[in-house]
């Protein structure tokens, strides 16, 4: 109890609040501004981190890359499983990225263009007259099925990019290096690793969160059978390639089974990218429409009744979206469009 007692100290005295605090005071009093002892305590505190803050990096996650991946069995077995949690199928991070610039501008415009209105992505479709075409996927059954659908599909039309042959090795790269590029695949990769992993920062009930996400995984590897990684595939580029091409030509390949209309999310998402693909030809409005949506889509998940799960993130250095979270918060944006709120 008494080393619990110590670590609780001395964790409250050099966070961040208690440095404000010390700032506060010694602006505040004259008399401690002639104090080098009280100068070097200040000092000694402010220079002093015990946790990590953000650091401006994105945590990814691609479902059609990484919907296959199974628990290590060396590491959960019967023999950890009564000290070590067992994760979901599915859930494997991608590499980390730094936050782009590009992503930061998108936000701040998209929350000028809309003022305090926060939809899911409708708006932005409006704004570049395919409402008509692409706004059902922006109203399904919960807010996880949306993320889910625009994921699969911004998925599909980044390895169809990859994939394209007409398209020279040089007008390629240039769409990849593009804004909004960067800021479409970005924002998909974090809103599905929001699905994935921190459900409770999202719209819907988290349990049915992380339902819906166990559900696509399961779709997933039906649909895509064959499309597993082998060893080859992972350990050769060329063998990663090969299999990203056989899941863009399945997925673009999947069809209606019947009259009833698409239910699955994986299909749907496929139905999304044929869309976007076919219905919009020019490759860089086909980016700028993704683009907006997502930035649009980033603010609608922002605001959130759960306080307390945005807290224990900030203690632990925070998640962008809960830093969105805070910037709504204190603009007074706390409620979506009603229309909108799925």
């Amino acid at each position: 109890m008494l080393f619990m007692e110590v670590v609780q100290f001395f964790h409250v005295i050099f966070s961040d609040w208690a440095k404000v605090k010390w700032l506060c005071y010694y602006v505040e009093k004259p008399l401690w501004q002639n104090n080098k002892c009280m100068e070097v305590i200040i000092r000694v505190i402010c220079h002093r981190k015990l946790l990590k803050p953000w650091n401006r990096k994105l945590a990814q996650y691609s479902l059609l890359e990484s919907f296959s991946h199974n628990p290590s069995v060396l590491l959960y077995n019967r023999w950890t499983s009564p000290y070590i949690d067992k994760p979901r199928n599915g859930l494997k991070l991608s590499a980390h990225v730094t936050l782009p610039m590009e992503v930061k501008k998108a936000i701040i415009h998209s929350l000028k263009t809309n003022e305090q209105r926060l939809t899911n992505g409708v708006a932005s479709l409006q704004r570049n007259g395919v409402e008509n075409e692409l706004s059902w996927a922006c109203r399904l059954e919960t807010q996880t099925h949306v993320i889910m659908v625009w994921h699969i599909a911004t998925s599909l039309c980044e390895l169809n990019l990859s994939s394209q042959e007409i398209v020279t090795g040089e007008q390629v790269n240039q769409q990849r290096e593009s804004e909004d590029f960067i800021v479409a695949t970005t924002m998909s990769k974090y809103c599905a690793y929001l699905v994935a992993f921190a459900p409770r920062l999202l719209p819907d009930h988290p349990y049915i969160t992380e339902f819906i996400f166990d559900h696509v995984v399961v779709e997933a590897r039906k649909k895509l059978k064959r499309c597993e990684k082998s060893i080859c595939q992972k350990l050769f580029t060329l063998c990663k390639d090969d299999r990203k091409k056989r899941i863009s030509k399945k997925m673009l390949t999947l069809d209606q089974e019947d009259d009833k209309g698409i239910e699955e999310i994986i299909e749907r998402g496929a139905v999304l990218a044929k869309d976007l693909l076919k219905k919009i030809e020019d490759n860089g409005l086909r980016w700028k429409i993704l683009a907006e949506l997502w930035a649009e889509m980033m603010l609608f998940v922002a605001p959130s009744d759960d306080e307390t799960a945005h807290a224990e993130h900030l203690a632990m250095g925070g998640e962008f979206v809960t830093h969105l979270w805070a910037l709504l918060s204190h603009a007074g944006i706390l409620k979506r469009d009603s229309a909108q709120d799925v």
